[in-house]
């Protein structure tokens, strides 16, 4: 079960940090096209798994959102969103509990 835990933990480290840095590692845009679209199918996981990379992966999506290539800066908007999203759809599901 630990294992299980630590995947998407280490798989979000290595696709932020395949966008964080790669004007300076040069991938290709493929690259950071799937990196950017691996990171927003991890929304899909609970909540509580994603917590801890949450302000890393958002403040490494902004790296990103400033890309030289159209296509990328517009999945890095859409990954974005999707993160934010992921944080307030939990929000919203622990204030319906409480009402």
């Amino acid at each position: 079960m630990c294992a299980v835990l630590l995947l998407p933990a280490h798989l979000v480290i290595v696709f932020v940090r395949s966008i964080c840095h790669s004007h300076t590692l040069c991938f290709e845009q493929k690259v950071r096209l799937c990196a950017l679209l691996c990171l927003e199918a991890l929304t899909k996981l609970p909540y509580h798994i994603l917590h801890a990379q949450r302000n890393e992966v958002l403040n490494g999506l902004l790296a990103a959102v400033d890309d030289n290539k159209r296509l990328v800066r517009k999945q890095a908007m859409r990954t974005r969103n999707e993160w934010y999203l992921h944080a307030r759809r939990k929000l919203c599901e622990q204030c319906a509990h409480v009402h």
